[in-house]
Formats: structure tokens, C-alpha cells, sequence
């Protein structure tokens, strides 16, 4: 089995070795709307790989779960420094259809309750 170490939003600076599985994995509530992205301009792809994402929950959408998280999974591939910018939007602030690609824009005007937002993680191999 491939040991993969998570990280979350209070861990946005990280260093790694080469050859390392990790996730970046952040709260979400799929039944009540909320989404998160992976933003462009994405990874350095000599530093960094994208393997995929996936959603966990401690419920099902019928029972309006709001205990659920999205991880979005990476290889370190060499020696070097880059991004991953993640876009978080709570219900109704952004536009376009949820398979938007690479991801919807943010809404012109979000409602005033929102925190629709990119968050940046500062990745380092060596």
C-alpha cells in the first residue's frame, strides 16, 4: 500500500522528498453546493503531478451530510518549487457548470455571506 500524507488549509507551505504521494484535502459540503477547484494557472508539471480528485462524507446527499472533504491528490516528480491554487466556492458564487474546465469564474457579485476564494499552497522539493 502507497502511503500518502494529507494536508489541509492550515498547512498552505510544504516540503517534500521526490517520489512522494500527498493530499491537499479541505472541508466540503457537495449537498449544500460547495466545490473546490483546481485553479490555473496549475503545478509546475516537471515538479508536481496531478493523480485526481475525490470527495469522502460521514453521510449520504439525502440526508444533507455537511461533514464531508474533497482531497485533491499529487506526486512530487523533481527537485524544485511551485503552486497549487485551489478555488473554493460555497453556494451560489461562482458561475458556470460544475464540470467547467478547468474551473467556473468567480460570481461578479457574490452574496455578502460568502467566502468564495482562491487559496495558494506553496509546494518545495528537495
Amino acid at each position: 500500500m502507497t502511503t500518502r500524507t494529507e494536508y489541509g488549509l492550515d498547512h498552505r507551505t510544504i516540503s517534500l522528498d521526490p517520489g512522494e504521494r500527498f493530499s491537499l484535502t479541505v472541508p466540503s459540503s457537495a449537498t449544500l453546493g460547495e466545490r473546490w477547484y483546481l485553479a490555473d494557472p496549475g503545478p509546475d508539471p516537471a515538479v508536481l503531478e496531478h493523480r485526481g480528485d475525490r470527495t469522502s462524507g460521514s453521510g449520504s446527499d439525502a440526508d444533507g451530510d455537511t461533514g464531508g472533504t474533497q482531497s485533491f491528490d499529487f506526486v512530487t516528480l523533481a527537485k524544485g518549487r511551485t503552486t497549487v491554487r485551489l478555488l473554493h466556492c460555497p453556494l451560489n458564487t461562482c458561475t458556470g457548470p460544475g464540470t467547467a474546465s478547468p474551473y467556473p469564474t468567480m460570481a461578479a457579485v457574490p452574496p455578502a455571506h460568502a467566502d468564495a476564494a482562491f487559496y495558494i499552497f506553496s509546494i518545495t522539493v528537495h
